[in-house]
């Protein structure tokens, strides 16, 4: 019965890419018992993404964003013996740290070119073949990256390891409420934005043409973007679904972005993804967790400063992220640009968020249809106004094929309400049967 629904809206909907079912059963979460926010945060997301409760690791564990390689072996053995114990060890291919859990690991001196990491970079790694390499100082290769398959630990022997954080709670559950699989972005509307911003200082044969590649992929695969060289930085952007900038010269102010759901971002240079601790940013400068307060989605950015050869290749983010035909998430879209593990990458957001593509913006009501629908966005209920000569069914789908709401309109009754306050903000399509005849409208709940 599924196939035949979704072969019915894929034919009423021809300009819609949709979707599969996206279960997060493979996917554990790992709670610090120690942080009542890491608590919350991770019984929240369980419960939005339906996540089984075998699948929460609780550690026990510093609250302090830094740690030392004796805490962090610690922290991974917990989690190791965790999904040992319970038989995850081979069911399990994503993990999701929380607010409160660790957040960077010292091995001594990490500045420029020093040998730190990042707790998820690290966990990426047990229960594995690259165990070994766990805190040894040094980028060990990532073996997916350049994959052009959908992650399987099966297969590549590590696990993805996405954070969720911010600078506060609510921004983190915000952060939830706004990711997941299937996110419909209109990309005639969208736009990346391209800023180098450099701030001064000497970096050896880096200037803004190490951005052109992943701007040429977007000409490629027909995405809007600006380009911006000098070193002022781009304010004021509307519609932004995605950001790639070299040390954002912000000077403590906010981008003043408005982001789509699903956006992504990777900040290059030192110390981006240093500290989702707002007290701790004395410097003011522009973080990943202000992309997050902002409205980003996902993000990538850098515990520590490392070496420009092992920094994420954002043209493969796009080419991944972008395709819907193959569905690729934020976590193997991330993951598959990476060169390094074992090195201080953060990436921040819900791994398994993705994008379909909606190329019906505007159409509502469709040509030929007496259907008005109004208000239309809204926050749940919607009046429709529908003359017709006979008795006819409506439905309302959502964008995976399935029926959201269903009810017989009778002829004398010219206005009708869908109540729709139960479901998900996103699209929804209307579905107007009357005799042989179909007719279709675009929803949008906010």
């Amino acid at each position: 019965m599924k196939q035949t629904i979704l072969l019915i809206i894929t034919l009423a909907f021809p300009g819609f890419s949709f979707a599969q079912q996206v279960s997060y059963n493979d996917v554990a979460v790992i709670v610090n018992d120690s942080s009542q926010t890491s608590i919350d945060i991770g019984n929240y997301f369980a419960q939005q993404r339906n996540i089984p409760s075998q699948n929460i690791i609780h550690v026990t564990t510093t609250t302090q964003e830094e740690i030392d390689t004796a805490q962090l072996f610690d922290l991974l053995s917990q989690v190791s013996n965790y999904l040992s114990a319970n038989n995850l060890d081979d069911s399990i291919n994503y993990i999701v740290t929380t607010k409160g859990v660790p957040l960077k690991v010292a091995f001594g001196n990490c500045a420029f070119g020093g040998r730190c990491s990042s707790v998820e970079f690290e966990m990426a790694l047990i229960l594995g073949p690259y165990s070994n390499s766990i805190a040894m100082g040094g980028s060990i290769y990532n073996p997916y990256l350049g994959s052009q398959t959908n992650f399987a630990r099966s297969i590549y022997h590590i696990f993805l390891v996405t954070r969720l954080d911010g600078y506060s709670y609510d921004d983190v559950i915000t952060l939830i409420d706004r990711s997941g699989p299937n996110i419909p972005v209109i990309k005639s509307q969208a736009l990346f934005v391209f800023d180098f911003s450099h701030l001064g200082y000497n970096v050896p044969s880096v200037d803004s043409s190490f951005m052109r590649p992943a701007a040429d992929t977007l000409t490629k695969l027909g995405w809007e973007y600006v380009f911006d060289g000098d070193t002022a930085t781009l304010l004021n952007q509307s519609n932004v679904m995605g950001l790639y900038s070299f040390d954002l010269n912000s000077s403590g102010q906010n981008l003043n972005y408005n982001w789509l759901r699903g956006s992504i971002v990777k900040l290059c240079g030192c110390n981006s993804s240093a500290t989702f601790d707002e007290s701790e940013n004395v410097d003011e400068n522009y973080l990943v967790a202000d992309a997050v307060k902002e409205g980003a989605t996902g993000a990538e950015g850098w515990a520590y400063c490392g070496y420009a050869a092992t920094d994420l290749i954002y043209e493969i983010v796009l080419s991944r992220y972008l395709d819907t035909a193959n569905h690729f998430n934020l976590a193997e879209s991330y993951y598959a640009a990476l060169p390094g593990l074992s090195w201080p990458h953060e990436i921040i957001g819900d791994p398994k968020t993705s994008i379909v593509i909606d190329t019906l913006n505007g159409i509502s009501p469709i040509a030929n249809s007496e259907i008005k629908l109004y208000p239309n966005p809204s926050s749940g209920i919607f009046q429709v106004s529908f003359p017709s000569t006979q008795n006819c069914y409506a439905s309302v789908w959502d964008v995976l094929g399935q029926i959201m709401w269903e009810e017989k309109w009778i002829t004398s009754n010219k206005v009708h309400s869908i109540n729709l306050q139960s479901q998900p903000a996103g699209i929804y399509f209307l579905k107007v049967k009357q005799g042989d005849e179909e007719r279709v409208v675009k929803l949008v709940k906010d």
